[in-house]
């Protein structure tokens, strides 16, 4: 699971460590104003990606994991495939039309046409993809996943400096190289997919994969509302430079999504077999405690660090985000645990329930955004999205509960949870004023973090006698 996850999570690390070399580029380039124009048009597409899409990919797993024998399997690639293609082709086709009219509602002008019909070819484009992606998954081809996400990447870096260092059009830089690099990985996928099956595409197939996907869909649009929805609000009542100031915290923020993406690419698509059988339940409850771990130390380690990074790196337009990363960091860190609680739901195969969890947690963090933002405006969206991951995270904690019975390891999380609470005091206490010396500082407190772990017996007993007899074995072999 680690190695799988590991892998998985190291694509994730590429592609971020990637957007961190570029942020100079990026903050010296395109002003908050415009930023905030890319944060605009990047939630639309998100937006658009769950009405059209209705979360179409993201029954891959479980159809594929549930086909009779290959030719089953092949099936079901080849039917989302297709679908995906005729799902992506008739979205991008209505919002290509539509788009002076979306302009003229978000901008109140006509002037983003261009940009916004861009973003829906990329929808098509992504439909296809995140099937591919889906497909690679499910088969646990984690360095399959790798390389070809290698391939996005540099492709869709390519075409964004480019395009931003040798024609200066700004943020419409990042909107070509996004579809770039889903075109030119996507299709290829796809065409793949199809040709593999012996059987082209199966209706009835098609039919119980858009009945699975529907409530998927209504989860999407409520996580769409609990993670941008203030996006819309801000539009409206924050300074510009501000909102995009706050667009760019959420970025280095959300670093600490590293951990749940690579892992829930693995979790999402293996956890029908991983928790099958009598041991299931403790399987269960020992990966949560590992991944709250692993989650938690990428959150202080973000948190430390991110403040001297974006002091020494970052335009100075942008230095002010320093004091809306650690909150995005915690909210983060809540969503992840709500994440995987919400993953338990799959195991029954009761996507209404996440569905039902996804819908409260949406509506009270609207009513909070309609409340707080005209009075707080950008602190007011962290307040809001706060409130609507904790709740998020109390209600799938509870209803995981339900239809699958567990027992958290509490002795473990308690000790995770002093762990972290004796480094942050110690950081907020450091003596340093230069901001090498800071980062310095951050990164010797991150490596004290196992330790200090290890020093509070974090590790159960058949945990450490198994970490010894491999590090035993590696210096016998050494």
């Amino acid at each position: 699971m680690i190695r799988s996850a590991g892998v998985y999570t190291l694509a994730v690390v590429v592609s971020r460590l990637a957007s961190l070399v570029l942020i100079p580029v990026y903050t010296r380039l395109i002003p908050p104003a415009d930023y905030r124009i890319l944060e605009v048009l990047d939630t639309t597409l998100t937006l658009f990606s769950i009405i059209a899409g209705a979360r179409f990919a993201s029954a891959i797993a479980y159809f594929y994991t549930h086909a009779d024998g290959p030719a089953g399997k092949r099936q079901v690639v080849s039917t989302m495939m297709i679908g995906a293609a005729v799902i992506g082709a008739a979205g991008a086709a209505v919002g290509f039309v539509a788009a002076p009219w979306i302009g003229q509602t978000l901008f109140a002008s006509p002037d983003y046409t261009g940009q916004l019909r861009i973003v829906f070819a990329t929808f098509g484009a992504q439909m296809l993809l995140e099937v591919a992606w889906g497909w690679i998954r499910a088969e646990d081809r984690s360095t399959l996943y790798l390389g070809l996400s290698v391939v996005h990447l540099a492709l869709a870096v390519s075409v964004t400096l480019v395009l931003l260092l040798g024609y200066r059009t700004g943020y419409v830089a990042l909107l070509w190289g996004s579809l770039a690099g889903a075109a030119c990985v996507g299709v290829p996928m796809a065409v793949a997919g199809v040709l593999r099956s012996e059987s082209r595409f199966s209706g009835r197939l098609f039919l119980s994969i858009c009945r699975f996907a529907a409530p998927v869909g209504i989860s999407g649009l409520a996580m769409f509302a609990l993670n941008f929805g203030d996006r819309y609000f801000l539009l409206k009542y924050a300074d510009p430079a501000e909102f995009g100031v706050y667009g760019f915290s959420y970025k280095v923020g959300m670093m600490v999504s590293l951990v749940q993406t690579g892992f829930n690419m693995y979790w999402s698509s293996q956890v029908y077999e991983q928790v099958k059988g009598d041991n299931g339940n403790r399987v269960l409850v020992r990966v949560f405690t590992h991944f709250a771990a692993a989650m938690t130390f990428l959150s202080f380690a973000t948190w430390a660090g991110s403040g001297p990074a974006i002091l020494m790196w970052v335009g100075p337009d942008y230095h002010s985000a320093v004091k809306y990363v650690p909150w995005i960091v915690l909210a983060y860190w809540i969503r992840a645990a709500a994440d995987f609680f919400r993953s338990v739901l799959y195991l029954r195969k009761d996507t209404d329930s996440d569905a039902l969890v996804n819908v409260v947690a949406a509506c009270v963090c609207l009513a909070a955004y309609m409340i707080l933002i005209p009075i707080h405006q950008v602190w007011g969206a962290v307040e809001a999205t706060l409130a609507g991951f904790t709740v998020l995270l109390a209600t799938a904690y509870w209803r995981a509960r339900k239809v699958f019975p567990f027992t958290l390891e509490w002795a473990r999380l308690g000790k995770l949870g002093v762990a972290a609470a004796i480094l942050s005091a110690i950081h907020l206490n450091q003596p340093f004023f230069s901001q090498p010396a800071r980062l310095a500082f951050a990164a010797t407190l991150c490596l004290a973090f196992p330790a200090l772990l290890y020093a509070l017996r974090f590790l159960d007993p058949e945990e450490t006698a198994a970490l010894k007899s491999r590090f035993g074995q590696s210096a016998a072999r050494t």
